[in-house]
């Protein structure tokens, strides 16, 4: 019985495939490898490194590998805002400090990069180029991949860059809001978009306000993207540290007009943010005085409905002087602030259930570096988004 029972064993090996010979099995194991990982092992053979170079697979790692949610930094120079060479790092959640991302020598060494957005492990630079104009370069710092947009049509002005990117896809599209009203006094402003699948610009629309930087914090993000949509604060013409209403456009090119939410708790004022909670609009206004802040959610797009979250004190025992980055991870909000008589930057979570603080020893001084937080994490996808599957 023995002795049958070990040749039958023997015969039943025979014909088991080699693991390497079942490619939905490798597919499968290598996708819950981290990318570094997955980068290595496109080196141990043609199969495999076909298996990983296909489009499909990058979705795949992407939705099975673990996550650890972490935050690229770019800590522009102070006396050089477009100075953000060699200076993207990350950090986890507790302040924990990781070696700084490394770019293609393209990229690291231009010294008038800044980062605009981060998605899916993509990121969006833009690049003074002359006197009124922007070039857009996207990045997989993973993949050691970059590629640069088209230019766009003549602008009067230095135009805004806002990018959206659709949920559950590595689609976007780059919206360009210019001016070609060189010879009007009254500057009128034009969007138009690009995709990668057009890899060009078009779809030129009238547009009554742009994305414009916060008059008292410059570093602060222009726009949001948010449930497939692109938001932006439209400050007052009367007033300009003072919010008028929300700009919103979709992935149709379609614009509409959010109200902010009806409160007697607080005046709105140049320290109003909008941020992503939980994958939806938020919207965070300190008050007048600086001694807490208001947070709100959207609840209904079509009716501008907002949710009043609470307010949380501040305990700064000083003035505001700048916030440069307001970042959902999970139900926190990481603030990163400087008070005026303080030599550095605090980096504080505010837990948007219980509205209370956490504060992480990650202190960088104003004079040497003006840190801007994006949520990242590692992808093998293409900078050119979604695509069909390579020949």
């Amino acid at each position: 019985m023995s002795g049958g029972g070990s040749k039958f064993a023997r015969l039943g090996c025979d014909y088991v495939h080699k693991v390497e010979d079942i490619p939905d099995l490798v597919v499968k194991i290598l996708s819950y490898l981290p990318v570094g990982s997955v980068l290595r092992c496109k080196l141990v053979c043609k199969s495999w490194y076909r298996l990983i170079k296909e489009p499909r697979f990058a979705q795949l790692q992407f939705n099975c590998s673990p996550k650890a949610p972490k935050f690229i930094l770019s800590q522009s120079r102070a006396d050089s805002e477009l100075e953000a060479r060699n200076n993207l790092s990350l950090m986890d959640i507790d302040g924990k400090s990781y070696p700084y991302v490394t770019l293609p020598p393209s990229l690291a060494k231009d010294c008038s990069l800044r980062l605009i957005c981060s998605f899916n492990g993509l990121i969006f630079f833009t690049k003074l180029v002359g006197e009124d104009d922007l070039a857009i370069h996207i990045c997989n710092p993973a993949t050691q991949e970059v590629i640069e947009v088209p230019r766009g049509s003549p602008s009067a002005v230095i135009p805004s860059i806002g990018v959206l990117f659709e949920p559950n896809r590595n689609k976007y599209m780059i919206f360009r809001f210019f001016s070609d009203a060189f010879e009007l006094e009254e500057i009128s402003y034009k969007y138009e978009i690009y995709t990668p699948d057009d890899g060009d610009w078009g779809r030129i629309s009238e547009v009554e306000q742009c994305p414009v930087t916060n008059l008292a914090c410059h570093y602060f993000p222009t726009h949001l993207c948010v449930g497939g949509r692109m938001y932006w604060l439209v400050w007052s013409e009367q007033n300009g540290e003072v919010p008028d209403y929300i700009r919103c456009v979709d992935v149709d090119g379609d614009l509409t007009r959010l109200e902010l939410p009806e409160t007697d708790r607080t005046e709105f004022n140049v320290f109003t943010f909008l941020a992503d909670y939980e994958g939806g609009l938020a919207l965070v206004a300190v008050c007048d005085d600086e001694s807490c802040l208001f947070f709100w959610s959207l609840t209904d797009h079509d009716t501008s409905s907002w949710s009043l979250h609470g307010g949380a004190e501040l305990n700064m025992h000083s003035y505001i002087e700048r916030i440069n980055s307001i970042v959902s991870v999970g139900q926190e909000l990481l603030f990163i602030i400087n008070i005026d008589d303080a030599p550095f930057f605090c980096f504080k979570f505010l837990n948007a259930n219980e509205m209370t603080w956490r504060e992480i020893d990650c202190h960088l001084q104003p004079e040497e570096s003006e840190p801007v937080a994006f949520q990242y994490e590692e992808s093998l996808f293409r900078c050119e988004g979604e695509c069909e599957d390579e020949d």
